[in-house]
């Protein structure tokens, strides 16, 4: 490995990145060389909650599993229109993956008219899936923890942001994974209670559809959001973080409304 390892490092590419890294070490006080920071760390707080983490009993104690570090300046004050009661389901495939008109087309046919629908449609113009009916939302991107404080369900592609996010705040997910983690990520949220996910991709359209339809009535939203939440609260949290401190330096506590049929809390108060 070493002799890899010094043949990058020569090279012309390599010899750029090593530099620029050494400048950012040097500009956050960092006095580790490359080698060292690049390598295993003596201690890692670890920004997921540990029942994301498969095979969470093989993780050494020195990586303290702390939760996501949910950004305040990411929301934007956003409410859905008084006077709907229908259950609301949120869908969003994150950044990269989200050139699949075929699912929204289809999610509005299954789900508008019994719930409303908040859809971040990412790569595609939202004017391609035509008039859209009462109560149905669509732009590029949505403020998603801003909608995740008031959705029933999540149809996500499971990326461990949207995961992670989805248990903070209590939401039940339908996970259609796209690619690279995401399918563990959504396998993780199933064995757990959190979620669903369709088992054939061929049929992944029809069937999110019919499942987020499913999870939005609130007595499965409240089943599916109770479990996850007791599991985290056991298994992540301040409790876990022991010494270590998070870069804003400010507790760990949800941000999702008190609601019976949500988690209140992804990290339990210290004892």
């Amino acid at each position: 490995m070493a002799e890899h390892t010094a043949a990058l490092k020569a090279s012309p590419s390599g010899r750029r990145y090593f530099a620029t890294l050494r400048a950012w070490l040097d500009d956050n006080d960092i006095a580790l060389d490359a080698d060292a920071f690049l390598g295993r760390p003596d201690a890692c707080v670890v920004l997921i909650p540990r029942v994301l983490q498969p095979n969470a009993e093989r993780v050494r104690p020195r990586y303290i599993f702390a939760g996501p570090c949910i950004d305040e300046r990411r929301t934007s004050g956003w409410t859905p229109a008084d006077g709907d009661e229908r259950p609301l389901v949120y869908m969003a495939f994150g950044t990269a993956y989200t050139d699949r008109a075929d699912i929204y087309r289809l999610c509005v046919e299954e789900l508008a008219g019994a719930h409303r629908l908040v859809l971040a449609t990412g790569k595609v113009d939202p004017a391609v899936l035509g008039p859209l009916p009462d109560g149905v939302r669509a732009a590029r991107t949505q403020p998603q923890l801003d909608v995740l404080g008031h959705a029933s369900v999540f149809i996500t592609h499971a990326g461990m942001g949207s995961a992670a996010e989805s248990l903070w705040f209590g939401v039940p997910t339908v996970a259609i994974p796209q690619a690279v983690d995401q399918f563990t990520n959504a396998a993780q949220l199933e064995s757990i209670g959190a979620g669903r996910a369709p088992a054939r991709r061929r049929a992944e359209s029809r069937a999110a559809a019919q499942r987020g339809r499913g999870c939005a009535c609130p007595q499965a939203a409240g089943a599916r959001a109770a479990r996850p939440g007791a599991r985290c609260g056991r298994r992540g949290g301040r409790r876990r973080r022991g010494p270590a401190s998070l870069p804003h330096g400010g507790p760990l506590t949800s941000h999702r409304r008190s609601a019976p049929s949500r988690l209140k809390s992804l990290n339990p108060p210290d004892r």
